[in-house]
């Protein structure tokens, strides 16, 4: 092998490690700000055009994404109190429910333990 081959092959070679490099770093870094955006809860990356939103996670079917207004909740009146009722998809969720009386104790509603 000459010496004039062996420079025409690290001429071709070492552009392309160093564009391999740079591609892997910059796919790297776009993960990282992606990821740190996700966290943080940014909702521009819903509207993004550099994103496909393709599903949202613990939505139905159809549903879709508004921006809504924070509403302030609502302390119940004293004749009302939260029951725990299984809502038809299997999960858990708490209904208000009104009481003759204001409730007396609220003591947490505790899981038999499993065996």
């Amino acid at each position: 092998m000459s010496a004039g081959a062996s420079l025409a092959g690290w001429v071709v070679a070492v552009p392309l490690i160093i564009a391999l490099l740079w591609f892997s770093w910059w796919i790297w870094n776009a993960n990282n700000k992606l990821d740190a955006r996700i966290i943080t809860g940014d909702l521009d990356l819903l509207s993004s055009p550099s994103f496909s939103i393709s599903e949202v996670i613990r939505a139905p079917v159809g549903s879709r994404v508004d921006v809504a207004q924070t509403m302030a909740v609502q302390q119940l009146p004293p004749n009302m109190m939260m029951v725990p009722v299984r809502l038809p998809d299997g999960r858990m969720g708490m209904m208000p429910v009104r009481t003759a009386t204001a409730p007396v104790n609220m003591q947490p509603i505790h899981r038999p333990p499993m065996q």
